[in-house]
């Protein structure tokens, strides 16, 4: 939500003053939040205190925050002022941006894809009940849930495309070039998702965003919301965003809680500074059982979160060691392990009991301060070998949990700061239990689809309502979900997705799989069919089968 009020700021001196290039000044000395980061903040607002998220809250919410608010810059619109202010508030039937501009929470907050939809039209339509409006502000809000859950650009592109028929093949250069004031969404929306797309980090995308002219803090807060969700925020913008807010910090208090609190995510995924696009998200899930944590979480660590540094979901990690040789900047990510590691000893080595006595005797934090002094000193500097200190941070991790006196600190640490806990299973059962309702923090449900993605029914469903299935993704890991596509012909179609299945589950020896009795539902195959499919995955001790497959593989 950060990354939308940054783009409202830092849009707002050129909305009526537009710069058609990208060499502008960031924050000028007039730069102040607009009606687009009043809004935005109202519809978290509903999001959080209405369980129920009935457009009459929603109404109620908008127009407190307008009224003690009444004259942000560049002021409200015409009708939206009128309607901020009338004691009988109804839709005007528009499609104007301002459904789109104000709905990044929902995709923040919003579980699954199907969720993000909903609570977007019920956003809008408070207000701008044309379709166009309702479609807008879906599009935005599905972009910032796809990119939250870790899909990648070509994904949110042709998912965007396909869904709401948006033109998003256009390149900045292009649009420049003709674009003038349009505050449809149909005008407006694309646009700002072109920015995203053709960024290569948060930074870029809104000097791209505010290059086009138009309404520039509109354009700027869509393609930031989206934009943060991707990239790391630099923390020189953040500074210089919340510098804003001095005479209302109540505001931003609310976002930090809100994205502390009620931002969901079900991925496997982290989050690299400056502009790394996290294209390896998958390829770092056996990270996910390095801190063996009984207290989960299901989002971004606190102190992650805060510094936009290095962050996990879906199971509660620390450091993704598969990262540290990615393609990333070496002065960010030398940074990064620096700041991260320092931080996290301070955090633990200075905790309190509740009469605010030291946690740990004096030798104690001496100890764990001489044995890391690579993170006491100053930063290391731009010689520093960051794949070195990378290494000594998973190694300092590892220390922390084999100590006997620190593990319980660490526990505490990752439970006092985790949002959404998922189920942690005590035993592992020989079969895959007929109903899984939950999972522990490295489990993975494995459940029959199609290739488009459609999970409409039984285990998809399931997998999509509790496990972090996208609809639209037919194959492969999904949150805690691995997709098998089973309806595209005969049995032998199925066998190549099982085969990748096997040797996905054998690179990650850290995740449990449990595979669900797939193919044997909608799709109509037995058990003696698909059984056979599996027959290497017995080896593995990884991999739980449904009791009917394993007699049908026992004989």
């Amino acid at each position: 939500m950060l990354g939308a009020i940054i783009g409202d700021v830092i849009g707002s001196v050129y909305e009526f003053n537009n710069v058609k290039r990208t060499d502008f000044e960031l924050f000028a000395p007039e730069s102040s939040f607009t009606d687009d980061s009043l809004m935005t903040i109202a519809v978290a607002r509903w999001l959080v205190s209405d369980p129920e998220h009935s457009g009459q809250t929603l109404v109620a919410e908008m127009q407190a925050m307008g009224r003690a608010y009444p004259s942000p810059m560049g002021a409200y619109g015409g009708r939206f002022g009128r309607w901020l202010f009338s004691s009988h508030p109804m839709p005007y039937h528009s499609w104007g941006n301002g459904s789109a501009m104000r709905v990044s929470p929902v995709g923040l907050y919003a579980r699954t894809l199907s969720e993000t939809l909903e609570l977007a039209r019920r956003s809008a339509e408070v207000t701008h009940d044309h379709p166009e409006g309702i479609k807008g502000a879906q599009a935005i809000a599905a972009a910032v849930f796809l990119a939250k859950e870790g899909l990648d650009k070509s994904f949110i592109k042709d998912y965007v495309t396909r869904i709401f028929g948006y033109d998003l093949s256009r390149s900045i250069d292009a649009i420049r070039k003709v674009y003038a004031f349009d505050e449809s969404c149909q005008g407006s929306v694309p646009e700002a998702l072109v920015a995203f797309l053709e960024g290569n980090s948060f930074e870029e995308v809104i000097r791209l965003a505010v290059s086009i002219g138009g309404d520039s803090d509109t354009i700027a807060c869509m393609a930031g919301a989206v934009a943060a969700c991707y990239y790391a925020v630099p923390p020189e913008m953040d500074r210089a965003c919340r510098e804003r807010f001095r005479d209302e910090p109540e505001l931003l208090e609310f976002v930090d809680d809100f994205e502390e609190r009620h931002v969901h995510s079900f991925c496997f995924k982290t989050m690299l500074p400056a502009d790394n696009p996290r294209s390896y998200w998958e390829r770092t899930t056996y990270e996910a059982g390095l801190l063996d944590v009984e207290a989960k979480t299901a989002t971004f660590a606190d102190m992650a979160l805060r510094d936009h540094s290095l962050a996990a979901c879906g199971a509660q990690y620390l450091y993704g060691k598969g990262a540290v040789g990615d393609a990333v900047r070496e002065a960010d990510m030398r940074a990064t392990l620096h700041g991260y590691g320092r931080a996290l000893l301070e955090h633990l080595l200075e905790e309190q009991d509740q009469e605010g006595r030291p946690l740990h005797a004096p030798d104690v934090q001496a100890r764990w301060w001489h044995g890391y002094e690579a993170f006491m000193e100053p930063f290391p500097g731009k010689d520093a070998d960051y794949v070195s200190l990378g290494e000594e941070f998973g190694r300092l991790v590892r220390a922390l949990y084999a100590d006997a006196e620190m593990r319980p600190c660490l526990r505490r640490y990752v439970s006092r700061h985790s949002r959404v806990r998922v189920a942690v299973t005590s035993y592992r059962p020989p079969y895959t239990p007929d109903a899984i309702r939950s999972l522990g923090y490295d489990e993975i449900f494995v459940f029959g689809s199609n290739l488009h993605g459609m999970h409409g029914g039984g285990a998809a469903r399931v997998a999509v309502q509790r496990f972090g299935a996208v609809m639209g993704q037919g194959v492969g890991l999904q949150g805690q979900s691995y997709a098998i596509p089973t309806m595209q012909g005969s049995v032998e179609t199925i066998r190549p997705y099982v085969d990748e299945f096997i040797r996905f589950a054998e690179a990650h020896p850290g995740l449990v799989f449990y595979v669900t009795r797939i193919g044997c539902g909608i799709a109509g195959f037995t058990d003696g069919e698909i059984a056979p499919l599996f027959a290497k995955a017995r080896g593995l001790g990884n991999v739980v089968l449904p009791l009917s497959f394993c007699e049908v593989l026992e004989g």
